[in-house]
């Protein structure tokens, strides 16, 4: 009797010179889904969509599905699973590639560990009204929320524009005084949204607005040690950063008032 297994798996990465979608030649690094199936020892692979980004002036990231295999795959959480760790992966190389070309290997000061630590990633999309939306971001990716990279980054770079407070005196000072309650409540109306797409099944939360997946949230998260720990830790980095920049204003106050004593 023939012994069948089916594993769905990224393959190896590999990568050369092309021209990108803009005509451009280009470094390129490209990783595949593969439906892997295995009877008596004997294998059979096929690719079921490649990924393949592009390095020039800006990393380009193309997805090309298997027209056969397109029907049956594309709505596989798996798959799909498996494409954004295969993205996550390209850009992680080509941002690595980008910084060794910025740094002169001659320079006494180079140190390819120093670049290693930096992540880079990418996110072309589109609002909800069909605009043109472009995100780029550049940082240290710590791994502490998740080993396998770039989501730790991800999140820093959305905590870092949540608390970043650009904007609100303006309008408020232009006599939209509720401008704070309309961005906190947006912010946690995109939350809940994050919560049920994450959902196991997300057909059980029809009925449910996105306002009470969050508001279900807050009164149980304490329950749940691992997620005390985290917002412990966060409101000590939160401390010290407010610390920090006191500081920082308190020591330019004090130029000030020595620039303006009278100098004998």
């Amino acid at each position: 009797m023939e012994e069948l297994e089916v594993v769905i798996e990224l393959s190896d990465i590999g990568g050369g010179i092309g021209i990108s979608p803009r005509g451009i030649e280009s470094n390129f690094e490209e990783i595949e889904v593969d439906e892997v199936t295995w009877v008596d020892g004997d294998c059979d692979i096929k690719t079921i969509v490649t990924i393949r980004g592009y390095l020039n002036d800006k990393i380009e990231m193309v997805i090309t599905w298997n027209d056969k295999e397109a029907e049956r795959y594309k709505d596989n959480p798996k798959v799909n699973a498996l494409i954004e760790e295969g993205k996550e992966i390209i850009l992680d190389n080509l941002a690595h590639m980008a910084a060794l070309d910025d740094f002169d290997e001659e320079d006494e000061n180079f140190d390819s560990d120093d670049i290693a630590e930096y992540s880079f990633f990418e996110a072309h999309d589109v609002d909800r009204r069909g605009n043109d939306l472009f995100i780029s971001v550049k940082g240290v990716d710590d791994r502490e929320l998740a080993h396998f990279g770039g989501l730790d980054l991800h999140v820093k770079a959305v905590k870092n524009l949540i608390s970043n407070t650009n904007g609100t005196d303006f309008s408020r000072d232009n006599g939209d005084f509720a401008i704070e309650g309309k961005v906190f409540a947006l912010y946690l109306n995109e939350i809940g949204e994050l919560m049920r797409n994450l959902h196991v099944d997300s057909d059980m939360l029809n009925g449910i607005s996105n306002m009470e997946l969050v508001k279900n949230f807050m009164e149980h998260w304490h329950e749940d040690n691992e997620l005390v720990a985290i917002v412990e830790k966060d409101n000590e980095e939160i401390r010290k950063e407010r610390e920090r920049i006191e500081k920082e204003e308190d020591e330019i106050f004090q130029n000030i008032i020595n620039e303006m004593k009278p100098k004998h």
